[in-house]
């Protein structure tokens, strides 16, 4: 399959534009997209159905903090908190799993999805995420954030 067909991909960028109320350009690569000098957290939803796994998106404090944001409709000098972040943070996974299922198995497949959670993650772990499979960076609002897909198994 075509990337620039994938439905993660297209799923993805229409979420960051339409939902998020971002301006989106598509990263080269998720390799070398986060600053590993600063923080990187992955907010994550397990999928049960006809397949199972998880999407995954990974993203900085400030594309956090631009996210919840725009969803809670303040401006950016307005304090959040944590609690805030993470919840803007999860509700997009929320909403890109339940979107990219939808386009990519048709509305008639059921899916399970998992309560979201959210969590800093390691170096290690970012090399890890870096080199799946199914995985697509953007820059959003001059922000990296980048988005997977991973059957169990696989």
């Amino acid at each position: 399959m075509n990337n620039n067909t994938h439905p993660l991909k297209k799923v993805s960028q229409r979420i960051l534009e339409d939902w998020a109320m971002m301006l989106v350009d598509d990263a080269e690569t998720a390799e070398g997209l986060f600053d590993k000098s600063s923080p990187v957290f992955m907010s994550w939803i397990k999928i049960h159905g006809v397949v199972e796994g998880a999407l995954t998106i990974v993203a900085q404090e400030d594309f956090i903090k631009t996210l919840a944001h725009n969803l809670l409709g303040r401006s950016e000098e307005e304090p959040l908190t944590d609690a805030e972040c993470k919840d803007a943070f999860k509700e997009m996974g929320n909403v890109l799993a339940g979107n990219f299922l939808t386009e990519a198995y048709g509305e008639d497949i059921v899916f399970d999805l998992i309560h979201p959670n959210v969590r800093e993650i390691t170096e290690d772990e970012l090399e890890k995420f870096s080199s799946r499979k199914i995985l697509f960076g953007f820059m959003a609002d001059d922000q990296p954030v980048a988005m997977s897909f991973s059957i169990k198994g696989n």
